[in-house]
């Protein structure tokens, strides 16, 4: 019994008490694996088990492909039917066995201290969520220091911001404890169940009543034939004799008929033994492979587990080989996204001048779309590195170990669970001929003396006389043949009784299995129900993230492994090189044209300058004829550097006026005098010779004041009707020449030394020099003022103030250089020890399938509460029918015993003394 016990018992012990427990460490080295924000915790994993190879075949394919040894006796699936009607007679279609069960539990979970059940507790005790916040219902009646409970058999789970359910109200506990306990209650589980029972040993006792009196009546009888009360029991035949046809031989037939039934009721019960042993021996089989399922599953997560063990101080070396100096990954890439920024802030107005705001935006973005993501995947990677292996090393061998020591108490356990088995089975084989005797003894013994009663029937019909005594083992037919209906009626009340408690026990636990969590704890029933549902534990337990740090750093890897470290620098430096060129025309481009249009007016076809004046009849480029086309972007540098020398070697002017190496300009000044682009005595700086080169005669418009110019239109130089159209366009294009452009390019240097695409050392050009003039303090960039130098190896000042030391392109080639270099060694992490552990890693998470003890219950379900009780139903039937034949057999077994060695009445009429059926002269009574 005990080995039954255990056995039936096995499927849940392996769910509730092994597998959680086998898990329980493995799940704390999770955690240590890879602790994870709140956020992602309240997440279930996303469990990628088409990577894993199924170490645990279904249990159902192993099944279907095996064929079953052994056979099920032809009755097995009137057993079976047996089975389904008692589930019917006692529940039918409602809800009995969810109901009797909710009954039991809640009236057990009354029994317990209510400081178990109680809703509020101290905050240490108290359920809380993935963050470590106490759980807030709605309706929480928690004071300060308490909190929510965790979920019992009277509260359910705690859920924010709503109102906390109980499984049971007061009045259903109360309910409940009636049904389960008070045995006057005709409703309750004690007075249904006890019914089969009571019926069997009422009708037991009736018989011992019956058969006493009956006995008693015999004896008391014998000698009062004559009484009309006396001769329904009397030993003596009736002197007026039997009808041979029907009140002998009509009794002899159903005597021999019960006979057979009874033999029938005897191989009914032999079936259900057969059947019994069937099960019992499947029931063995099917533990030992799911203690050997058991044991593989321990097996292939204690291996991993090991290997990680010997793994975890080489790989945290490793990892830390990685993670030296590499802070620079994130810090450098914000200094580049930084120095980008403070560029575009400080030369917000050239680029907008420039037009390249656009450009500078898409420079930026590529910071983000193309560097950024491998910035996140590599500190993501040294982040997992750093979190799962170097700081937590200690605590990760010391989990793992105690892990592991877990495990191979399991499979001490287990082992133990065999021997048990074992045993269990050797006891059964060594009890399975006294178990079918003992069943079938009390067939074996009714039989035998049924035969006695045969044996009687048999001389009746001979002619001898010599063995007319045998008429009286008819006496022993039903004599003993009462003490074995009684015998019956008590086994036949047992076994029904045992076969109800058991049909319901197999019944409550197809409820429990459906959802453990009534009945167990939302906590408890996580690992138990994933069993049950085949759901790798990983996913039940929400370990993903916390685990399988393996499949974050493979996942990032198998991200990087395509990835080109320079080809994404360049999508950045690519659009600073375009930048560059758009700021390299913004003199020239942008400013330069209009002052040149005016420094060479002649040539132009603006409106502006072609257009001509009402008043003067004149337009401004026959005006101011200026047609000085150097000074132009092409000569940008030295026509502030050496305008003359610019004069000399290039202006031809509109007569190709070069008179003795001296560039004659082709208007006269403003006082009518030539002028001298290249005198021979040099101006005292560019800003002289723009002064002095950039003047034109007026324009006479009242000849009563020109200075003696005596015709409208001609050109003057003093007297109030002498006006100057061109001092406004001189003046505009002095502002240009004195500031404008000067200062534009001091900026568009300083743009292109700190954006470093442009002059060497990371661009192509060689720095330039300062302007020799104009003179101004802020131009340059070695921060001392008038030094008038360009440091192109170095930003400049208005930079460093932002606090970047480096060149926007300088920054992101020598983060780009460091970057691939660190790229290659993370990439290369999974060519040693941490490739290694990350791989014993994957084969933990790919064997944490337990649906094989779902596959193990349903096993042995099926043995215990289908075929062994199938066959004790059988068994029981056959004790029922054997009583109720037996009775019958005994009653007309007594009834024969004295007609038998009666007269016919035949021959009581042809002799008038009576002559005797069977001239017996013995009588059993005296």
């Amino acid at each position: 019994m005990r080995a039954t016990t255990l056995l039936a018992v096995l499927p849940l012990a392996f769910a509730a008490k092994s597998v959680p427990e086998a898990v329980s460490d493995a799940s704390a080295m999770a955690q240590m694996l890879f602790p994870v924000d709140p956020a992602s915790r309240a997440l279930a994993w996303q469990y990628n088990a088409t990577r894993c190879v199924q170490i645990q075949p279904d249990k159902a394919e192993k099944f279907e492909d095996e064929e079953e040894e052994g056979e099920v006796s032809l009755l097995a699936s009137g057993g079976g039917k047996a089975v389904e009607f008692l589930n019917t007679l006692r529940g039918g279609s409602g809800t009995f066995y969810v109901d009797a069960l909710n009954s039991f539990w809640w009236y057990m979970c009354d029994q317990k201290d209510e400081e178990e059940l109680r809703r509020c507790v101290p905050e240490a005790e108290a359920d809380k969520d993935w963050s470590g916040e106490c759980i807030v219902p709605s309706d929480s009646p928690c004071i300060t220091g308490f909190c929510e409970s965790k979920d019992n058999c009277r509260w359910k789970k705690a859920e924010h911001g709503k109102p906390r359910e109980r499984y049971y109200t007061t009045q259903e506990g109360e309910d409940a404890a009636t049904y389960a306990t008070d045995t006057s209650n005709m409703d309750g589980y004690i007075a249904s169940t006890g019914k089969y029972m009571a019926f069997a040993m009422v009708l037991a006792v009736l018989n011992i009543i019956f058969w006493f009196i009956f006995v008693l009546g015999r004896c008391c009888c014998c000698c009062l034939h004559s009484t009309c009360f006396c001769k329904c029991c009397s030993s003596k035949p009736k002197e007026e004799g039997y009808s041979v046809c029907y009140q002998v031989r009509t009794p002899i037939f159903f005597y021999l008929f019960f006979l057979a039934c009874i033999v029938g009721a005897s191989f009914t019960a032999f079936l259900g033994d057969k059947d019994m042993g069937k099960s019992l021996d499947d029931l063995f089989d099917h533990s030992r492979d799911g203690l050997a399922d058991m044991s593989t599953f321990l097996t292939d997560a204690s291996d991993p587990m090991v290997a990680i063990s010997g793994l975890v101080e080489t790989s945290a070396t490793e990892a830390s080989s990685v993670l030296n100096d590499n802070d620079y990954v994130r810090d450098d890439m914000d200094a580049v996204v930084k120095s980008l920024q403070d560029w575009g802030t400080i030369y917000s107005t050239e680029l907008d001048q420039a037009g390249a705001k656009d450009m500078f935006d898409e420079a930026a973005a590529g910071l983000t779309d193309n560097v950024d993501p491998i910035v996140e995947n590599i500190t993501s990677v040294l982040d997992t590195l750093s979190e799962a292996l170097v700081e937590q090393k200690a605590d990760l061998q010391t989990t793992i170990d105690d892990a592991v020591l877990q495990i191979t108490d399991l499979q001490k356990d287990i082992d133990g669970f065999k021997v048990h088995v074992d045993d269990a089975d050797k006891q059964a084989q060594d009890l399975k001929n006294l178990r079918t005797a003992g069943i079938l003894a009390i067939f074996a013994v009714a039989i035998f003396c049924i035969f006695f009663g045969f044996l009687g029937v048999i001389s009746y019909w001979t002619t001898c006389k010599w063995d007319d005594f045998l008429i009286y083992l008819m006496n022993i037919t039903w004599f003993l043949g009462s003490i074995i209906v009684t015998l019956s009626w008590i086994l036949a009340g047992i076994t029904i009784f045992v076969s109800v408690i058991s049909n319901d026990a197999c019944e409550f636990l197809d409820v429990i299995v459906k959802d453990f969590t009534p009945y167990i704890g939302s906590q408890g029933a996580v690992g138990l129900n994933a069993c049950f549902n085949n759901t790798p534990l990983v996913i039940a337990f929400n370990m993903s993230k916390k685990v399988d740090f393996q499949e974050t750093v493979d996942e990032q890897l198998a991200e990087m492994k395509d990835v080109d470290v320079a080809a994404e620098i360049a999508t950045v430096s690519t659009p600073l090189a375009e930048l560059t060129t758009e700021i390299r025309a913004l003199v020239p481009d942008i400013i330069m044209p209009e002052f040149s249009d005016v420094m060479n007016i002649v040539d132009s076809n603006k409106d502006e300058y072609t257009q001509v004046d009402q008043a003067t009849g004149k337009s401004l480029q026959q005006l101011c004829p200026f047609d000085m086309d150097f000074m132009s972007a092409a000569n940008l540098v030295e026509m502030f550097n050496n305008p003359a020398g610019l004069a000399e070697s290039q202006y031809t002017g509109a007569g190709n006026n070069v008179i003795g190496g001296v560039a004659t300009a082709s208007w006269l000044d403003k006082n009518g005098a030539a002028i001298e682009l290249n005198p021979a005595v040099q101006d005292a700086d560019a800003g002289v010779w723009f002064d002095r080169v950039m003047s034109v005669q007026g324009i006479c418009t009242d000849v009563a004041d020109c200075g003696g110019v005596t015709t409208p239109g001609d050109p003057c130089s003093t007297g109030g009707g002498c006006t100057f159209p061109c001092d406004t366009l001189i003046a505009t294009t002095r502002e240009f020449y004195f500031d404008t452009i000067p200062d534009t390019l001091d900026k568009q240097t300083k743009m292109l030394i700190d954006l470093g695409a442009e002059y060497l050392p990371t661009g192509s050009t060689v720095c330039p020099d300062v302007l020799l003039w104009p003179i101004k303090a802020e131009y340059g960039t070695n921060g001392a003022a008038g030094a008038r130098t360009y440091d192109c190896t170095s930003v400049t000042p208005q930079m460093s103030a932002e606090g970047t030391s480096k060149t926007v392109e300088k920054g992101l080639d020598d983060y780009g250089l460091k970057l691939a270099t660190t790229f290659d060694d993370v990439l290369d992490i999974a060519e040693g020890a941490i490739g290694d552990i990350m791989l014993e890693i994957e084969k933990f998470l790919c064997n944490m399938k337990c649906g094989f003890v779902a596959d193990l219950y349903s096993n042995v379900h099926e043995d215990l509460c289908k075929t062994l009780l199938g066959g004790l139903l059988q068994v029981s039937m056959g004790f029922w029918l054997l009583a109720i034949f037996m009775f019958l057999t005994c009653f007309l077994g007594a009834i024969l015993v004295v007609r038998m060695r009666g007269v016919s009445t035949e021959e009581a009429e042809d002799y008038e003394e009576g002559v005797e059926m069977k001239a017996v002269n013995l009588d059993l009574y005296g």
